[in-house]
């Protein structure tokens, strides 16, 4: 709680910023932060509003003008001002971010069994229409 009421007084003094964060995909977000906010909590806070599924904050590294930006540094100390930069990378070394992705595609493997119900109607549908078809062009 005391990190938090440090970071709250800053904002109450105005010591808010805005900071794009830039992906090696070539997307680009914005964060609020703090200069004296701390590399750690930056990662937690794009963590919360980017989706820990996509940036774990435990993964993120957070590179400014070519350094790899410490956790426990601030802003403040990395020299990063308004409207500045950042860029994130994911450390691949760990093995949750390859099992992540395929935690994703579990619900959609599991979705066509419930297309096979409307299945059985639809093959029953054309069998009606067939002999029409077929007596249609006698005449």
């Amino acid at each position: 709680s005391n990190s938090s009421s440090a970071a709250t007084d800053a904002r109450a003094r105005g010591g808010e910023m805005k900071v794009s964060v830039k992906t090696l995909k070539g997307s680009k977000f914005e964060i609020e932060v703090n200069p004296a906010d701390k590399v750690s909590d930056v990662k937690k806070l794009i963590e919360s509003s980017q989706g820990q599924n996509v940036y774990p904050a435990d993964q993120q590294m957070l590179i400014y003008q070519g350094t790899v930006l410490k956790d426990e540094t601030t802003l403040e100390e990395n020299k990063v001002v308004e409207n500045n930069f950042l860029v994130i990378m994911l450390r691949q070394n760990k093995g949750s971010s390859s099992a992540a992705p395929s935690k994703s595609k579990e619900p959609s493997n599991q979705a066509p069994p419930t297309q096979t119900v409307p299945a059985t109607p639809a093959s029953q549908a054309p069998a009606t229409p067939a002999p029409q078809a077929v007596a249609a062009p006698a005449p």
